[in-house]
């Protein structure tokens, strides 16, 4: 009797099976469905009372796919499952992490409480929007790194004279640990402010950049405009190669084109979190990377025989 089942929203359909290969767990019965009206309807097919369930969803698209994962966790905590443990490659709502000015929301925060109550008994992320986040959980949490497969790309792709650069101080500690990945002890970093929402001006650049290739690290990419900031003040700087290497890549906010049309940026490595929507087929430039191996490590030891 198998005694560990896999839920997951319609969030990343691919890694379902691909889980399930590397993992050994069993695919759940279920139905994920829709009533007339949208809301969410959810269905049980098979007894899960006192399995260990994981489930995997990313809040991507952020409002139904979040309501999708609240409604299987909830689900299978109110029919009696001995553990749920919410699988989230990408975790929306990160943005929001910290009460730094007044009268504004803090939703990493609520996301992760509302997921708790729900009945979430532990969590396995990934890159999470910032350190500040893991404070906010209340249950076991694991928060993987990505790092590892970008220090093997760039390795195995022999490039050389290669420096580490966090393209705002909020990258510092995540360029430091890439850094370390790839034996270097320095980064360079960009301290840059905004005058708007929209804009974005280079303040410093710490840290000698001529002649040398870059890699800019960052663990999200919604508009690209950051980067691209980046990427031209280093250039003027006189780097070399310039090259980006994003966890979580957010298609719906449009930076694909500017991206791919900007001269400053050799090549963009990009991981599955979030998958590539249907009829976008992606330029040469970007490079994604799998994850499913590093999921299945995390959760290989939970496995219950």
């Amino acid at each position: 009797m198998d005694h560990n089942l896999l839920f997951a929203t319609n969030s990343n359909p691919d890694l379902v099976a691909a889980l399930c290969e590397l993992t050994g767990l069993h695919p759940a019965k279920y139905r994920l469905g829709r009533f007339a009206d949208g809301e969410i309807s959810l269905h049980l097919d098979e007894p899960v009372a006192l399995k260990v369930a994981f489930v995997l969803g990313s809040d991507y698209p952020p409002t139904d796919n979040l309501v999708e994962l609240l409604t299987l966790i909830n689900t299978l905590h109110i029919n009696g499952v001995a553990r749920v443990i919410a699988v989230i490659p990408y975790m929306g709502y990160g943005k929001s992490d910290r009460l730094d000015r007044p009268n504004i929301s803090v939703n990493a925060r609520l996301v992760i409480q509302t997921l708790e109550l729900a009945g979430a008994d532990q969590f396995i992320t990934l890159n999470l929007h910032s350190q500040l986040i893991n404070r906010y959980f209340r249950v076991p949490h694991q928060d993987l790194s990505a790092m590892p497969l970008f220090a093997e790309k760039l390795t195995a792709a022999g490039l050389g004279n290669l420096t580490v650069v966090a393209p705002d101080q909020g990258g510092i500690d995540r360029a430091n640990d890439y850094a370390k990945a790839v034996g270097q002890n320095d980064i360079v970093v960009i301290e840059k402010h905004r005058p708007a929402d929209d804009q974005t001006e280079v303040v410093k650049i710490s840290g000698p950049v001529e002649g040398r290739n870059l890699i800019l690290i960052d663990d999200m990419v919604q508009t690209g405009l950051t980067l691209m900031t980046a990427a031209a003040a280093l250039k003027k700087q006189g780097a070399r190669d310039i090259y980006v290497a994003a966890t979580h890549f957010v298609y719906s906010a449009h930076a694909l084109d500017p991206l791919n049309q900007d001269g400053n940026i050799k090549k963009i490595y990009l991981t599955n979190t979030i998958p590539v929507p249907e009829g976008i087929t992606l330029p040469e430039k970007f490079v994604v990377l799998p994850i499913e191996s590093l999921l299945a490590e995390a959760i290989k030891p939970l496995l219950t025989a």
